[in-house]
């Protein structure tokens, strides 16, 4: 696992300034090690630490505004 300095907006795990369903794509790839690396700061979207398929629902939840903001937005 490589851990990068924040460098982006949380949950835009491809840096293309847009949180779309392609981050939480990119985060299910990394957690089954299609996947080598990934910026855990922009990517642990629920702030317990690991980077899970619970970041990537938390997108798509993002993604079809069923939330606004992610539990990371608040630390």
């Amino acid at each position: 696992i490589v851990v990068n300095e924040y460098n982006g907006k949380l949950g835009d795990v491809d840096n293309d300034t847009e949180i779309t369903a392609k981050d939480a794509t990119i985060i299910l790839r990394y957690v089954i090690n299609e996947v080598s690396e990934i910026n855990d700061a922009i990517a642990d979207v629920d702030a317990d630490g690991s980077v899970t398929a619970k970041d990537a629902t938390m997108i798509l939840r993002y993604v079809i505004n069923e939330i606004t903001a992610f539990p990371a937005d608040s630390k």
